[in-house]
């Protein structure tokens, strides 16, 4: 059976960084939202830290 993740939505401002993306990589791996909000004032750069880590968070909880 598969852990349950909570309904709770998140949000990181300063994501698209490497701090910012090591926290919402640790935040999938623990299942703590069903949803994240990467929040940058490079919005490229959040952007492409949202597309990275959807194409690795296949093995999250969720």
């Amino acid at each position: 059976m598969a852990p349950r993740v909570p309904n709770k939505r998140i949000s990181v401002i300063g994501g698209g960084g490497m701090v910012g993306a090591a926290t919402v990589n640790a935040l999938i791996l623990k299942g703590v939202a069903a949803e994240l909000l990467i929040v940058d004032v490079a919005p490229k750069a959040a952007e492409g830290q949202a597309l990275d880590i959807a194409d690795a968070s296949f093995n999250s909880p969720g």
